[in-house]
């Protein structure tokens, strides 16, 4: 199965993209700290009642011009180099120190419509195909009422009604409109269309963040909601189907980084001696602290590591992007390459230990190694080593050099070594190995001179005949007897045509060359992959073939082996895949044919079974949750996209069908969790599915979800190749995930498969060999649940 967008939009609070390098550089910054001016009074509109209509005064905000002045600063210091003739301040009040040469709008100009006027001159009209424009806006957020809508819900006269996110303007206690996130987004994308490359920043708006240095006090960026109706369905293409948002967009996309999740508020320190917005402060010592091409991925890590570890409460970054935009720095161009695994440090703990945000979600072991990316204030390059997981996302971890260093939250580290966690491992069995190559090779050729009907694929062929190595003679087995015909050794041409029956099919299930074998032992006593002392309690079966090619080996299924030929009227499906089975029949078959090629394929196996004993740790994992809380959360269901009832299970769909993915619980849920959903095709490949970016995953949220609810944002899932079983696994954890696309991993099977291979696989595929963890105890602060997906192609029986 794979999974396909079938079309929708969700703008948070916050866009922003870059998808090539800038011909010229721009910036239009807003921060806005005064919403009542001394001596007046809010005025309400006749007949305004709840929310905002009740607010005797509209707090002022201390921080919002400082964070414009600062990004001001930053983007024209040498390490951005934006002009500061192409940077446009428009605060209110007016700066005290604006940079030389900066464009500073009045005061005035901060009311609905002129915020508007800047957006619509500085964004779209001025700048030219290919500029790099940044947006950025540090003031009030709030929302308004909008029963048309498909966002968060406010409460009003006791009923539950949607709301748009808006930004405040200086105006608004005059009775004034917001700036709604509409109007924002049709100016979005009015530069996207015009090839404009545009990254948006917005410390409000139900967004925020923080850093150590602000303190311990803090004042909410939010307003309350406006109750006047907006009465507004959400913008449509011309075919009807929602218009997607600049994030989802499929020509030069945004990328959106805010401070918070929709139903947060951003918060600032109200006093000291330059007050700013909690996520600026975050954002500008990781832009500073980092290299300018770091990618947007990292720079979200960094800022999101920083606010946990100061204990903000109630607040979250937002990252809503494409994945190759999350890959390039935030404000374009090409970013620093890195398959390396990443984790940021969250404080410091009383024992000196180091708290990560990194877990055992992320595959990683007790004992497996971090390096800084960059020396400490010391000048130093820390080394670190995981002692133990603390759940999904979270993990502690000691110094291991220098002695005495110091490590700061939202510090950056990369993986170093890697021991996987404790899951079972995958066991694998082998034939009798003690031919030579050069003896196999001699068997081959004593098939090819028999003139044999030889098949060639045996998981998706029929056939009648096996020929196989029982350590000292060759035997012939008919498919469905237990008694094989003993033909010798060594195997000569003649006997085999002598035993095989008129019409015959074969499958040569040749065994492993001693040199093929020694190749594919455990790296140690504790690798992910072990060899079994039996077939009767491997997984799988180092399987054999002889093609036109020459001979082939593939890991395949015990069970499949054991069930013989595939029947003539089994259920359609990828090859590769099982149509009953999690698990994939088979890899893909590796040819051996010569000598020289056996380095190659046991290096080809390894890995196979590297990935196998991926999926295999998942499913383990997913069926035997022994760590996991037995709190009561939601469930997956899988909703067919004409119905609200979910999906029978084993129920078979086609392709073309549509699916949508909803959460269902029977009692109402109070314990608040971030989703992930992890889709592990026939193929065995795994694919993060849920949520598209780093944001608006944790549930139940202020929206009201009730007992069933489709994902807000998730794809719908078009059912197409490969066909099989699907295993959709959903994760729920109270901390989240700092890179959810981690959980990524390449499939065993090619064929009709996505190929995507992750950060992990590939510093897999880098690495002699692994071993397995000791988890320790893991707190019982998450869940873990399946859901399989059977599909079939449209000739598939209904």
């Amino acid at each position: 199965m794979k999974a396909h967008v079938a079309g929708f939009s969700a703008l948070a609070c916050l866009f922003a993209g870059s998808l090539a390098a800038a011909q010229t550089e721009r910036a239009l910054l807003i921060g806005i700290n005064t919403y009542q001016p001394a001596g007046t009074t809010a005025d309400h509109p006749a007949g305004c009642i709840y929310g905002r209509c009740e607010l005797g005064t509209f707090e002022n905000l201390d921080g919002s011009v400082n964070d414009a002045q600062a990004m001001a600063d930053l983007l024209t210091s040498p390490k951005f180099g934006f002009p500061a003739s192409n940077i446009v301040l428009l605060t209110n009040p007016a700066s005290p120190h604006p940079n030389a040469g900066v464009v500073v709008l009045p005061a005035e100009q901060t009311t609905h419509d002129g915020i508007l006027a800047a957006m619509q001159k500085y964004l779209v009209d001025l700048p030219q195909k290919g500029d790099t424009v940044v947006f950025y806006d540090a003031s009030h957020g709030s929302l308004r009422v909008n029963s048309k809508g498909n966002k968060l819900t406010v409460l009003v006269g006791g009923q539950y009604v949607h709301a748009d996110s808006t930004l405040v303007p200086s105006d608004a206690y005059k009775g004034g409109y917001d700036v709604r996130d509409r109007e924002m987004t049709r100016i979005f994308n009015a530069a996207l269309d015009k090839g404009v490359h545009l990254t948006v920043i917005l410390d409000s708006c139900h967004s925020g963040g923080i850093s150590r240095g602000i303190g311990p006090i803090y004042r909410e960026r939010a307003l309350a909601f406006d109750p006047r109706d907006i009465n507004e369905a959400p913008d449509a293409l011309p075919n009807g189907q929602p218009r997607p948002a600049p994030t989802q967009r499929t020509d030069n996309a945004a990328l959106v980084f805010s401070a918070a999740q929709q139903d947060q508020t951003a918060k600032e320190m109200p006093a000291g001696t330059e007050p700013h917005g909690a996520f600026t402060a975050a954002l500008l010592q990781s832009l500073q602290a980092l290299p300018a091409d770091t990618p947007a991925s990292v720079v979200y890590e960094r800022v999101k590591a920083v606010l946990e570890g100061s204990n903000v409460p109630d607040q979250e970054p937002d990252l809503d992007a494409t994945a190759d935009r999350r890959e390039q720095p935030l404000f374009g161009g090409a970013a620093a390459k890195s398959d390396k695994v990443r984790a940021a440090a969250l404080g410091v703990n009383d024992d000196g230990s180091i708290s990560l945000d990194i877990g055992r979600a992320s595959g990683l072991g007790v004992g497996s190694e971090f390096t800084a990316t960059a020396p400490n204030g010391a000048g130093q390059t820390v080394q670190l080593r995981i002692t133990s997981l603390d759940g999904l996302a979270r993990s502690t971890a000691e110094i291991v050099s220098p002695a005495g260093a110091k490590v700061a939250p939202g510090d950056l580290f990369e993986l170093s070594k890697w021991i996987p966690a404790d899951n079972p491992p995958l066991l694998v069995s082998l034939w009798p190995s003690n031919l030579t190559e050069d003896q196999i090779d001699s068997a081959v050729a004593q098939v090819q001179a028999s003139g044999a009907a030889l098949v060639s694929d045996p998981a998706e062929q029929q056939w009648t005949h096996v020929l196989s190595w029982d350590g000292t003679n060759w035997t012939l087995q008919q498919a469905g007897s237990t008694n094989p015909v003993n033909i010798g050794a060594p195997l000569a041409a003649d006997a085999l045509k002598k035993a095989l029956p008129a019409g015959a099919k074969l499958w040569v299930n040749l065994p492993p060359s001693r040199e093929l074998a020694a190749a594919l032992k455990p790296a140690g006593s504790d690798s992910a992959v072990q060899t079994a002392s039996n077939l009767a309690v491997a997984h799988y079966a180092l399987t054999g073939v002889l093609t036109a090619d020459g001979p082939a080996y593939a890991w395949y299924h015990k069970s499949e082996l054991a069930a013989g030929p595939p029947l003539p009227n089994a259920p359609p499906h990828s090859p590769g895949c099982s149509a009953t089975s999690q698990y994939p029949v088979r890899t893909d078959w590796v040819p051996v044919g010569s000598a020289s090629a056996v380095d190659a394929a046991g290096v080809k196996l390894n890995h196979y079974s590297s990935l196998l004993a991926k999926v295999h740790g998942w499913l383990e994992l997913a069926n035997s949750p022994a760590d996991a809380s037995t709190d009561e959360f939601y469930s997956l269901a899988l909703l067919p996209s004409n119905a609200t009832a979910p999906l029978p299970v084993n129920q078979t769909t086609h392709q073309g069908d549509q699916l949508r993915m909803a959460l269902a619980s029977e009692d109402r849920v109070i314990d608040h969790r971030w989703v992930y959903v992890l889709d592990i095709d026939c193929h065995g490949q795994g694919t993060v599915l849920y949520p598209r970016d780093y944001s608006e995953n944790q549930f139940p949220n202020a929206a009201d979800n009730g007992r069933q609810f489709v994902l807000p944002g998730a794809p719908v899932l078009r059912i197409g190749p490969p066909y099989g079983v699907d295993t959709l696994i959903l994760l729920s954890t109270e901390q989240p995930l700092a890179d959810p696309y981690v959980l990524n991993f390449e499939g065993v099977a090619t064929r009709g498969s996505r190929g995507v291979s992750s950060p992990l696989e590939k510093l897999l595929n880098q690495t002699s060999g692994g071993t397995r963890g000791f988890s320790g105890e893991v707190p019982t602060n998450w869940g873990i649940g399946i859901v399989t997906v059977h599909s079939a192609p449209n000739s598939a029986p209904n």
